[in-house]
């Protein structure tokens, strides 16, 4: 029996082995006591509470540490083994494997929970969801990545010729997708500084339209014709937008003119009567009126005047509005408008 118990495998006795499996089945019951007795208390005062944050991190920890400690109370077990033995070396492996893949795990929940509560804007289009979608993407690469390289580090593995592979590696792609990178990194210059947002309807140098949809690459927007048109981001950033969405109100300026044989006295009172037009209009302030210049073929005025509403159908129905006024005006003045003629004064 004592022969038996002296017998060694990878380097530990089969007494050794058996003082590990004692020693790890207390230490897993012993975690599993704690999971049951302490840690579903704090579970239920978590769930007691308004915050979100506790409740994140009691459900991380839940999913990723106390894992962790059943390893880690077998781990501890095994230092009873042979220290050098084939076993022992296997543990230590594993262990850190374990180790790196759940603290990441931890860490990616936390990092990305805190992006998503206190950084990312919530508002009522997609955009908030696909920053969250490469957030988390990106996220989550470069945590992996960098636990990848922490863990060969730890095995023994020389890791600076792989860094320097994926340095050489990242200036390639990086060159062979700049123009994707560029539409990436406008996009996120469009998510932050919103200088317009769906719904928007923008002016891009000659097109038009109402802003559909902000994309990770392209921008879509509807025109008034009905077609989609498509811009690249970088595009889109390096172009004068005018965003008539966030407009207040509206400056017009206009124009008419009246023949030469209209008198002085009723060119000063076209001014006047212009002033109580537009006056009397609610939603439109007055500006100025005057008599502007002499023309080819006319006497010119020229009115200006504010619509106190960014909506254009608003400006289009005062302008209606004021132009009817003004031929009525002009008619009942017995003053006509000008328009391109010719006349010949023939002399004997």
């Amino acid at each position: 029996m004592e022969n038996l118990l002296l017998y060694k495998f990878a380097g530990s006795t089969l007494q050794q082995y058996i003082f590990f499996a004692i020693l790890a089945s207390s230490g897993i019951f012993v975690v599993k006591l704690f999971r049951m007795v302490i840690f579903s208390r704090i579970k239920r005062i978590a769930n007691s509470t308004d915050f979100d944050i506790d409740d994140l991190i009691v459900v991380s920890f839940q999913n990723s540490l106390i894992p962790l400690f059943y390893f880690f109370a077998v781990y501890l077990s095994a230092g009873v083994l042979t220290p050098g033995s084939t076993t022992a070396r296997f543990f230590n492996y594993i262990f850190i494997i374990v180790v790196v893949f759940f603290v990441t795990r931890f860490c990616i929940s936390i990092i990305i929970f805190l992006v998503n509560r206190f950084w990312l804007v919530k508002d009522d289009n997609d955009r908030v969801s696909s920053v969250a979608i490469l957030f988390d993407m990106v996220i989550r690469i470069v945590l992996w990545t960098i636990a990848f390289l922490i863990l060969l580090d730890n095995l023994g593995v020389k890791i600076s010729g792989l860094i320097a592979g994926l340095g050489v590696g990242g200036v390639a792609i990086a060159f062979a997708a700049q123009s994707i990178l560029r539409d990436i990194f406008n996009y996120f210059t469009i998510f932050f500084d919103r200088p317009f947002e769906i719904g928007d309807f923008l002016v891009i140098d000659s097109l038009a339209g109402v802003v559909e949809h902000i994309g990770i690459k392209t921008t879509r927007l509807r025109s008034l014709g009905g077609e989609e048109l498509v811009f690249s981001n970088t595009d889109l950033t390096g172009s004068r937008v005018k965003n008539y969405k966030s407009m207040q109100e509206r400056r017009v300026v206009f124009g008419f003119g009246v023949t030469y044989q209209t008198p002085v006295v009723k060119l000063k009172k076209i001014t006047v009567e212009i002033e109580k037009i537009i006056t009397d209009i609610e939603t439109a302030r007055f500006d100025r009126c005057h008599f502007h210049k002499f023309g080819d073929s006319s006497l010119d005025f020229e009115i200006v005047f504010y619509v106190l509403s960014g909506d254009y159908r608003t400006y289009m129905d005062i302008q209606q509005d004021i132009n009817i006024k003004i031929m009525l005006l002009l008619e009942k003045m017995k003053v006509e408008f000008a328009y391109p003629t010719r006349t010949l004064f023939m002399q004997k």
